[in-house]
């Protein structure tokens, strides 16, 4: 049987923090970590996804991660994604790509580090001023996940 790994999100008196890492073989390496941490701190737990990045960092579920090079659907280049690492369909994606099938670089997790999922959209669009009936160019910015 393969050994699980696990970090855990633990509610401190500093705030937030993400332990090392844990390998679980069994109910007992749980409930070691539970005797460190009180049942009420721990808030979640991330499971290692056996995959590196490219820096040969682990990538856990919950981390950030940049992919490289995502070919979208009717595109001829590639684009980088920046997403979070879940658990769906029986295997570790980012925004429904495989996570085994790309490059990628962890650059944080959801948990210390959620302002990076959020990026500044520009958006601009033509308004028709009723003065004179000519089109105003504008732009605006928008938080977007």
């Amino acid at each position: 049987m393969r050994e699980s790994k696990y970090k855990f999100v633990v509610e401190t008196d500093t705030g937030i923090e993400v332990t090392e890492s844990y390998y679980l073989k069994d109910l007992m390496d749980y409930v070691n970590v539970l005797s460190e941490y009180s049942a009420n701190e721990i808030l979640h737990e991330l499971q290692y996804t056996g995959l590196k990045d490219k820096n040969l960092d682990e990538i856990y579920e919950g981390d950030i991660v940049e992919l490289f090079d995502v070919t979208m659907r009717g595109s001829m280049y590639g684009e980088n994604i920046v997403g979070e690492v879940v658990f769906f369909d029986a295997c570790f994606v980012v925004d429904r790509y495989d996570l085994r099938s790309y490059d990628c670089k962890v650059i944080g997790n959801i948990y210390e580090n959620p302002e990076l999922l959020y990026t500044n959209l520009k958006v601009t669009y033509y308004k028709l001023k009723h003065n004179d009936g000519k089109r105003q160019r504008v732009s605006r910015i928008f938080k977007q996940r």
